[in-house]
């Protein structure tokens, strides 16, 4: 089963709706066959959070960011979400990158940082200029869901046509599914199907 490794803020973790934008993140790509990992799934108090993040980014199949107007837990004089997207590219990881739109209606908690929005909102610029990347936009968590699932099919889509150059679309798909098995009732973990979190940082 591939491995997705979902990078975050706290407040996407938390939602005055049925899901929050993470937990809608997580489904979307377990409805593609995906095993969903975080970094605050990890425990790891005697080791430098820059080596755990490297290992677990290291042993997944691609990266997903979900960017808002917040910045992470501070690392070192790094905030952790940087960290994440820098690790990543170091290890030539796919970054799938969606970003919370300035056209969204929020509710305050998901609003700019005063403290720390300059910085995020450079890293939102840097993201935006990268030619490398393709940053989609979302309003809500229906936007997100969709072009998540989208973005990791096409994801693995390509690393089977990479393993197997000469597959048509039709067999590749097919390929996919014998490799990549859609899970459409993904369990929910357990984190999630408590409902909405408390603030919480990595």
């Amino acid at each position: 089963m591939p491995r997705a490794f979902i990078s975050h803020t706290s407040e996407l973790d938390q939602s005055d709706q049925e899901q929050s934008f993470v937990h809608a993140a997580i489904l979307a790509a377990n409805n593609v066959g995906c095993h969903s990992v975080r970094m605050r799934d990890f425990h790891a108090a005697d080791r430098p959070p820059r080596d755990v993040c490297r290992q677990q980014l290291a042993a997944s199949d691609l990266a997903i960011f979900l960017i808002g107007f917040r910045h992470g837990t501070l690392v070192r004089g790094s905030k952790q979400s940087f960290v994440e997207f820098e690790v990543a590219t170091q290890l030539n990881l796919p970054r799938l990158v969606f970003m919370l739109s300035d056209q969204a209606i929020l509710p305050l908690y998901l609003g700019r940082d005063l403290r720390g929005g300059s910085a995020q909102a450079a890293f939102r610029q840097r993201l935006l200029n990268d030619s490398d990347l393709l940053v989609r936009e979302f309003k809500n968590q229906q936007d997100l869901s969709a072009s998540v699932e989208s973005a990791v099919r096409r994801t693995l889509m390509g690393q089977v046509s990479r393993r197997s150059p000469n597959l048509n679309e039709s067999t590749e798909r097919d390929q996919l599914g014998s490799i990549y098995p859609v899970v459409t009732n993904a369990p929910v973990p357990k984190a999630l199907s408590r409902g909405v979190t408390t603030p919480q940082l990595f």
